[in-house]
Order: C-alpha cells, then sequence, then structure tokens
C-alpha cells in the first residue's frame, strides 16, 4: 500500500482519458448491447448510450481534484485505490440516478440500489475498470520515463531567440569559453562536433 505508484501528473492527459473513456463506452454499449440494451429502439440507444458515456467519463474526471493534492509529492497504491473508489462512488451514484429518473422513469418493475449495482453497475465495472486501470498506468509509466529523459538532458542558449542546443549529458564533451561565445564540442553518432554560441 506505500509501494510508489506510477501517475501522470498531466492533467490534460487524464482529461483526454476521460474523452477516450466516454467514446468507448458508447461504442461497446452501442454494439455489445449488454444489461437488456437490446430492448431500446435505435433512437433510445442514440439518446441514452451518448449519456452513459459522457457519465462514465465525467465520473473519471471528478477524483481529479484528490489526484491534483499530491502532484509535489510521491503517489502511492493506496492513492491509486482511493482513486478508483472515489470514481467507483461517483459512478454509481450517477449511473443510478440516470437510469431511474430518466431511462426508467415511470416504468413498472425497476431496480433498486442493490440489484442496480449487482445485475448492472458490478458487470461494467468488470469490463470498464481493467481500461482504466491500465491506461492509468501506462500513462503514469510514460511520464516518468519523460520526466528521467528530461533530467539528463542540457540545454545551453546563446544570444539570440533560435540559438540554442540541446543534448543528453553523456553527449556534451566539453565547454571552452572565449571572449564572447563559447565554444561547445559534444558527440552525435559517435562524431565529435563543435559549435559556438
Amino acid at each position: 500500500m506505500k509501494k510508489e505508484y506510477p501517475l501522470n501528473k498531466n492533467i490534460k492527459n487524464h482529461l483526454l482519458l476521460g474523452i477516450i473513456l466516454c467514446l468507448w463506452v458508447f461504442v461497446f454499449l452501442f454494439f455489445a448491447e449488454p444489461f437488456d440494451i437490446h430492448k431500446f429502439t435505435t433512437t433510445e440507444k442514440l439518446i441514452f448510450l451518448p449519456v452513459y458515456g459522457v457519465i462514465q467519463g465525467i465520473c473519471y474526471c471528478l477524483p481529479i481534484w484528490y489526484q491534483n493534492k499530491f502532484k509535489n509529492s510521491i503517489w502511492r497504491v493506496k492513492n491509486e485505490l482511493i482513486f478508483i473508489v472515489l470514481m467507483i462512488i461517483f459512478g454509481f451514484g450517477i449511473n443510478f440516478l440516470f437510469y431511474k429518473n430518466i431511462v426508467a422513469y415511470n416504468e413498472p418493475d425497476t431496480y433498486e440500489y442493490y440489484h442496480y449495482f449487482k445485475w448492472i453497475y458490478a458487470p461494467a465495472l468488470a469490463i470498464i475498470l481493467p481500461f482504466i486501470i491500465i491506461g492509468r498506468y501506462v500513462m503514469g509509466k510514460f511520464f516518468e520515463n519523460e520526466i528521467k529523459t528530461d533530467k539528463k538532458k542540457i540545454i545551453i542558449k546563446g544570444k539570440g531567440k533560435y540559438d540554442l542546443i540541446t543534448l543528453h549529458m553523456d553527449e556534451l564533451v566539453f565547454i571552452h569559453s572565449s571572449d564572447n561565445y563559447v565554444d561547445i564540442f559534444f558527440t552525435e553518432k559517435n562524431i565529435l562536433k563543435k559549435k559556438n554560441t
């Protein structure tokens, strides 16, 4: 639980994952037709199923406020589990309200909380949750690798706006200073090169 867990701290990437999740949920529900969706008319599918997708996308984005509290500290497995639980709670509540007040409004014999969770929401989670967990983990690993790569880079700027060179630390050989310029010696594909700035 106290073990570090990879986290992408860029909120834009999480919003993008929320949009992808929204589209994926809609497409899955429309074509697979689980949970009695085959009883819907095509018009009802085109009205209700995009809303279910949007709800899931929003429910993924809602706990980002919790995640954002840790942007300057270490994200741990327990934090990831809390994020997932918050997402599930928001998702269940909003999905149930949408089902009860819009999809099945004035319908006889609708699901109550327990049955809706057991027969609709839990099976949907079994399909959606692996996508979310894998997506977050891959994004976190990618973000960690980017940070490690960026830390090994050095940027040397000259006087001009476009007078700069970006090198990995292991490519830099040495820097020689003269009157009003600097000679930078570096390797590129194992060939020694020189640049003046």
